[in-house]
């Protein structure tokens, strides 16, 4: 039993404790940016260990592992004992290819499946598209574009994740491709059997299995629901409509609470349905609502210009949300007059706030989209401001990476073609067409080394296909995943001394891929999980960092800023066409999220906020650079109505900003 005694009236608020303490039904908790979300979570799961729950019997779902380890440690440090981390957490798709593991085979699922990450599904979805003749531009006699395999996988993963079908898809996503909607299917619906025939899932196959043995084995929903007393989620309004259908077949409207905040769901174009948080009282009748609005980052005025913004959503559950740090400036908005002087004026304001002792690391600059930072990128080399910019490739998708894995995969699973064929497409001298006659035969054979030993390789890649065959069988011999890699080490560092100049850097990351295997005893848990949870916090080659004694100043997209923090934060462009972005003006649905996007934008600054706008802009699609080219713009309509005394309005340009400008400039 735990040796300590949790103190709740001392650790938590009031709208906090009434969460933790919540007795029993479904509930919904409504928790504000910066109001303690993970730390309601993490009290409640020790509430319900202290109060006798068997962890074993309480689920925790995020969307990142890590998230979940974390939260069950603290959990665990609560209660001073070890019972916290029986706790059954993890993501949805994680838990997802747990059940299928178990239980798949009563749904006529394939023992030994193999998952497969988003590019492998794309590489699928390519081939087939070549295969079936849809590469080239001659559609129909008609000379038109077919959707690429980025586009292809999209399209699919979409018309899954909300349970509708591809024609719903391409009216709202892809309208260009609606006279291509027969051949879209067709291809569509061969990927599905070509998964089938080979035993492959990707991500949506796992919830979309998931669900279906939930609905058609009833037997099974009812044993995992009698299972689980107690079903936690996290960042609900993050959820899909197949995660939420699954969460109503597991619960059976019993044991569940769905953490989560209506005004911070943003990411629909993952799938993600604003719906879901705002039906939960529909979907899980008797639900209690929980509201915690207490914020523990920003001061007050800040929080008072980010109230203002969402006030406005047309949809949204009422809260307001507030700070015993009630001084501080008000945030400024500010007209610059173009995006060169914007980048001059956001420089010129880090470089003060340096100066007064903030630290670089301490300031983030945001935007909307990537492209909106290129002038303040240039202004910031050129003052020689060092900073780092959120994304890039992650560590698991660096082709490298891939292609060491894919040696793991083809051995697990020797009908992996996918995985298959691109262990061979790095041998010199093999081609596609000879990598899949290759990988082909290799997978009727009754092993993999003989079905290698037997194949009739070409001429020039005689001798790399034995040096193929000779790794994978001596690493096939090794018994853990890091074993494995480790034999395989020697071969991979060939391939790559032939194929790129920075080798040195890819061979350490293969080195730290080893280290990651070290953490798993199976190679079929070890490849299944880098699929579905895959390392995102490394350095890749050809990614460096800045060079410089001081931390950098970052800059990011919002989306890429969610649940980030900093001292100052300066949110640039904030102007129509820009935030919202033109394309949202299309749909009343799109304009929402835009401007919810704003509101996560403002909610990541602790003491300083900024928005920033250009006067005048280039009209989409224009090129040239003459003043008279350019237009007026106005702040986004976000921000009409709110008072001056909330959020001040100033502009910093010039009499230059009429230089050159008439009337009919303005409204050609």
């Amino acid at each position: 039993m735990s040796t300590r005694e949790l103190r709740y009236e001392q650790e938590l608020n009031p709208q906090q404790r009434a969460a933790v303490f919540h007795e029993k039904g479904p509930a919904l908790v409504v928790a504000g940016a910066g109001t303690g979300k993970t730390r309601t979570l993490i009290w409640r799961v020790a509430r319900l260990v202290e109060q006798g729950t068997d962890p074993r019997r309480i689920l925790l779902l995020t969307f990142t592992r890590r998230a979940a380890k974390q939260m069950l440690g603290r959990a665990a440090e609560l209660l001073q004992d070890e019972r916290a981390r029986r706790v059954s957490g993890g993501t949805f798709h994680s838990f997802a290819h747990t059940v299928l593991r178990r239980y798949g085979r009563y749904a006529d699922l394939p023992v030994n499946f193999t998952v497969l990450d988003r590019s492998d599904s794309e590489d699928i979805l390519n081939h087939l598209r070549t295969e079936m003749g849809f590469a080239g531009n001659q559609q129909r006699g008609l000379r038109r574009r077919f959707p690429q395999k980025r586009a292809l996988g999209e399209m699919a993963s979409r018309a899954t994740n909300r349970r509708v079908p591809l024609r719903g898809v391409l009216l709202r996503d892809w309208p260009q491709f609606l006279p291509d909607e027969e051949e879209l299917r067709a291809l569509i619906e061969r990927y599905q059997r070509y998964k089938q025939e080979h035993r492959l899932f990707d991500y949506d196959d796992l919830l979309t299995e998931l669900l279906r043995l939930l609905e058609e084995r009833k037997a099974i929903g009812e044993r995992l629901a009698s299972h689980f007393q107690a079903v936690l989620v996290d960042e609900y309004q993050d959820t899909n409509r197949v995660q939420s259908d699954i969460l109503r077949a597991l619960v059976l409207h019993r044991g569940i609470m769905a953490v989560g905040d209506d005004a911070q769901a943003i990411y629909s174009f993952r799938g993600a349905d604003f719906r879901n948080i705002m039906a939960f009282p529909r979907d899980f009748p008797g639900a209690t609502l929980y509201r915690i609005e207490e914020n523990y980052r920003s001061t007050q005025p800040i929080l008072d210009a980010a109230n203002a913004v969402i006030a406005r959503a047309t949809q949204r559950y009422e809260k307001r949300l507030f700070t015993s740090r009630s001084d501080g400036p008000a945030p400024k908005l500010v007209g610059c007059t173009d995006e060169a002087s914007q980048a001059g004026f956001v420089a010129d304001e880090i470089l003060r706030l340096r100066e007064e002792g903030m630290a670089l690391e301490e300031i983030a600059v945001l935007f909307r989209s990537s492209y909106h930072s290129f002038e303040l990128e240039a202004e910031l080399a050129h003052r020689n401001i060092p900073f780092v910019k959120y994304g890039g490739f992650k560590f698991a998708e660096a082709a490298h990476v891939k292609d060491a894995m894919a040696h793991l995969r083809w051995l697990v699973n020797p009908k992996d073609l996918v995985a298959a064929q691109r262990c061979l497409l790095v041998l010199e001298g093999v081609g596609p067409v000879a990598a899949r006659a290759i990988a082909e035969r290799a997978a009727s054979s009754p092993g993999l080394s003989e079905g290698l030993a037997a194949v009739q390789s070409p001429p020039r890649a005689a001798g790399a296909l034995d040096r193929l065959r000779i790794a994978l069988a001596a690493a096939d011999r090794a018994a853990s995943p890091a074993e494995k890699l480790e034999v395989l080490l020697p071969y991979l560092a060939e391939t790559l001394v032939r194929r790129f100049d920075d080798f040195p850097k890819r061979m350490r990351d293969l080195e730290h891929l080893v280290s990651i295997a070290r953490r798993f005893r199976s190679t079929d848990r070890f490849v299944s999980d880098f699929s579905i949870e895959p390392p995102a916090d490394h350095t890749i080659a050809g990614v460096s960092g800045v060079e410089n004694e001081e931390e950098p100043l970052v800059l990011s997209t919002i989306h890429s800023a969610k649940g980030l923090e900093w001292r100052a934060v300066f949110v640039i462009s904030v102007l129509d066409g820009y935030l919202p972005q033109d394309y949202a003006f299309r749909s009343a649905e799109e304009l929402e999220e835009e401007r919810r996007l704003l509101y996560v934008a403002m909610t990541r600054a602790r003491e300083l906020l900024t928005l920033t706008y250009p006067a005048m802009i280039a009209p989409s699609g224009a090129r040239a650079t003459m003043r008279s080219a350019m237009v007026f713009a106005k702040p986004s309509h976000f921000l009409d109505g709110i008072e001056e005394v909330v959020l001040p309005h100033t502009v910093v340009a010039g009499a230059e900003l009429f230089d050159g400008i008439t009337y009919e400039d303005d409204i050609a």
